[in-house]
């Protein structure tokens, strides 16, 4: 398990904000240590869709595991 991620697991629901201002529920799917990211998952209209995010981007996640920002 990664531990630098705080409370950050693997099955964690967190919010992400898509560029348009949408905001949702997504999965995290894995904690990748070596580039230090989290991959999240999310349902849109009935297709999996899912993004790598740099976790050191979002220093505020590791308190509170709810906002991801993702750019498309």
């Amino acid at each position: 398990m990664a531990s630098g991620f705080g409370k950050i697991v693997v099955g964690t629901y967190v919010e992400i904000k898509r560029s348009d201002g949408r905001i949702h529920q997504a999965m995290v799917t894995s904690l990748n240590e070596d580039n230090e990211s989290v991959t999240v998952e999310w349902i849109e209209n009935g297709d999996t869709k899912g993004k790598e995010v740099n976790y050191q981007l979002f220093p505020l996640v590791a308190a509170c595991a709810q906002f991801f920002y993702c750019n498309e």
